[in-house]
C-alpha cells in the first residue's frame, strides 16, 4: 500500500465519520422540532379547551339567570348566582390572556433566532457577543411568556373550580329556599281554618 491509498482510506473513513455525524445532527434537530411542535399542539389544545369549559358554564350560567331574572319571586336565586358567573367571566378572561402570551412567546422565539443567525454571521467578536446577549435576553422573554401563559391557564381552572362550588352552594340554597316556601305552603293549606 502506498502514501497515495493510505491517504485515500483516511480520507474516505474522515468522510464517513463527517456524514455520520451529520446524520445525527439532522436526526437530533428533527426530533427536538417535532417535539417542540407537539409541545406547542398539546398547549394550544389544551388553552382552548380552558376557554370552552370557563365560556361555555359563563353562557349557561348567564342563560339560567336570565331565565331566573324573568321569573317573579326568584331574585334571591339571581343574586346568589353573581358570584360564580363573574367567576366563569374571569376564568375565560385568564384563558383568553394565556392564549395572547402565546403570541408573545412566538414573538420571542423570532427574535431570539434572528439574534443566534446573526450570531453565527458575525465576524467581530463584538458582533457576535452582542448578538448573543440579545439572544439571551428574547429566550428569557420566551420563558417569562410561556410562565405566564401557564399560570394564566392554571388561575382560569381554578376559577372554573370555584366557580362551581360557589354554583353548587347557590343552587343548594335556592333548593332549600323553594323546599320551606312548598313547606309552608302546605302547612297553610292542611291547617283548618
Amino acid at each position: 500500500m502506498t502514501g497515495d491509498d493510505a491517504l485515500g482510506l483516511a480520507m474516505q473513513a474522515a468522510e464517513a465519520n463527517h456524514q455520520t455525524a451529520l446524520a445525527q445532527y439532522e436526526a437530533n434537530t428533527q426530533r427536538s422540532i417535532e417535539a417542540a411542535k407537539a409541545g406547542n399542539k398539546a398547549g394550544s389544545d389544551a388553552i382552548k379547551a380552558i376557554t370552552l369549559l370557563n365560556g361555555g358554564a359563563a353562557v349557561a350560567m348567564l342563560a339560567l339567570i336570565g331565565h331566573l331574572a324573568s321569573s317573579a319571586g326568584e331574585q334571591p336565586a339571581v343574586i346568589s348566582l353573581r358570584f360564580p358567573l363573574a367567576l366563569f367571566v374571569v376564568g375565560t378572561f385568564l384563558a383568553v390572556c394565556a392564549s395572547g402570551m402565546t403570541y408573545f412567546g412566538q414573538v420571542c422565539i423570532s427574535a431570539a433566532l434572528g439574534h443566534e443567525f446573526k450570531k453565527l454571521q458575525a465576524e467581530s467578536d463584538a458582533a457576535k457577543s452582542t448578538a448573543g446577549r440579545k439572544e439571551k435576553r428574547w429566550r428569557g422573554g420566551i420563558r417569562i411568556t410561556n410562565g405566564v401563559a401557564i399560570a394564566c391557564s392554571i388561575a382560569a381552572l381554578c376559577c372554573f373550580g370555584a366557580a362551581c362550588l360557589h354554583a353548587y352552594d347557590a343552587f343548594k340554597e335556592i333548593g332549600n329556599v323553594k323546599d320551606n316556601v312548598a313547606k309552608c305552603r302546605y302547612s297553610e293549606v292542611a291547617q283548618p281554618p
